[in-house]
């Protein structure tokens, strides 16, 4: 059923979104971990070495491909619901948030790329390797670059949070399951506050797991009307023209006056 499927999708993608910061956060502070430890220790070895490269693009293959299926199984749910309750304004807000945050990445992956190989060519070329004075200020230009990129993300972010909460309101409004709103909201707020973003996550998938099918409704297949009681049966009556008593019509003779009865003067009821 395509109401219970996009449930599940919904559901599913919701738990993804959930799950998946959590570990990307843990990774990525091991990570950074290891990065400052090696410039604090041995300032003149790469800083990029080949395992904390290698671990990072594996770590990102993972968390990607997660994060995609997480997106089309989200996306496959709202196109669902919208189908599902006539309503395409919750399917076409999300996808018009989505349209925006890929452009958004885009830009600022292009900025992330131009500035990391800029410094990878400088850190992996012996005759530029930087002393140990200016170690701190590769950091500091690493942490820039980084805010950089957050600064660009979070206006496309707030766009795509408005998108969110228009569409989320749409799908309250047509499930009455008040957690959407809530849900849509927490997203606006988390394009500002990821942390916030992360919670919007548990409240979805809470919403979708109340969504219940919408109740039908009885369809009239003709025109024939409907009778809630029994039409009175059709009595015949025969009146005895000697006297005008009422007779059954199953009697020859009058019961008044006994006159023989005749069946030209049977009277039935209107039907």
């Amino acid at each position: 059923m395509s109401l219970e499927s996009a449930k599940k999708y919904g559901y599913t993608a919701s738990m993804i979104n959930i799950i998946l910061p959590v570990i990307g956060i843990i990774v990525a502070l091991g990570l950074f971990a290891a990065l400052f430890h090696q410039i604090l220790v041995n300032p003149t070895i790469d800083l990029f070495s080949t395992f904390l490269g290698g671990a990072l693009i594996g770590t990102s293959i993972i968390m990607g491909a997660a994060g995609i299926s997480a997106l089309i199984l989200f996306l496959l749910a709202m196109h669902k619901l919208a189908n599902y309750y006539k309503e395409p304004a919750i399917f076409r807000n999300i996808l018009y948030g989505l349209l925006l945050t890929t452009i958004g990445a885009i830009i600022t992956s292009i900025i992330s790329a131009i500035i990391t190989t800029t410094t990878l060519i400088t850190t992996t070329n012996p005759t530029m390797q930087l002393p140990i004075e200016n170690n701190f200020s590769t950091i500091t230009q690493i942490i820039t670059l980084y805010a950089t990129i957050i600064g660009i993300l979070v206006i496309f972010g707030i766009i795509n949070g408005i998108l969110y909460w228009q569409a989320f309101n749409k799908l309250s409004e047509k499930t009455n399951i008040e957690t959407f709103k809530t849900t849509g909201l927490l997203f606006l707020i988390g394009s500002i506050i990821p942390l916030i973003n992360w919670i919007g996550w548990i409240f979805a998938a809470k919403s979708y797991k109340q969504i219940q099918p919408q109740p039908t409704t009885p369809t009239t297949t003709n025109n024939t009307p409907t009778y809630t009681t029994t039409p009175p049966p059709n009595i015949d009556r025969i009146y005895c023209s000697q006297c005008g008593t009422e007779n059954n019509t199953n009697t020859n003779y009058c019961k008044q006056c006994e006159h023989t009865l005749q069946t030209t003067q049977t009277n039935t009821t209107p039907t």
